[in-house]
């Protein structure tokens, strides 16, 4: 599970058929924030595009995005925080014990789909908030 963070570029390809194909062996959970100053939303957008929406049906919910609106890089961490992340994060607009919650449900919800062979966790949500990084993107 990626919390401010995506897999890299070298993990993926664009297959004959067009579509996204990872080369990484097991599933990826990435959570983004839209107020990360560290890991910009449009670096997640992108990797929703290739991991949600443009990818091979044989790696179909094998690589969720969720993006949260409000939660900035910091938040995916308890205060105090390092020099370098308050110095070049952004501000949250929801509270440490929020966007903890929001972090908490996104992986609980992962690891159960991976698990018990649940439904794969939503990003719907999350595609309506990067939908206009994504359209820019296309």
């Amino acid at each position: 599970m990626l919390m401010g963070s995506v897999l890299t570029r070298d993990l993926r390809s664009i297959n004959s058929s067009g579509t996204s194909h990872f080369s990484y062996p097991l599933p990826v959970l990435t959570v983004g924030g839209t107020r990360d100053g560290i890991m910009r939303i449009s670096r997640i957008a992108e990797s929703y595009w290739h991991g949600v929406k443009n990818i091979e049906s044989d790696q179909l919910h094998n690589f969720p995005v969720v993006a949260l609106e409000g939660v900035a890089h910091h938040s995916f961490m308890s205060s105090p925080y390092p020099s370098l992340i308050s110095s070049d994060d952004l501000t949250s607009s929801v509270s440490e014990d929020d966007a903890h919650r929001q972090v908490g449900e996104a992986m609980a919800g992962f690891v159960n789909s991976i698990l018990s062979g649940a439904s794969p966790i939503s990003t719907d949500a999350s595609g309506e908030i990067l939908k206009p990084l994504v359209t820019a993107m296309e």
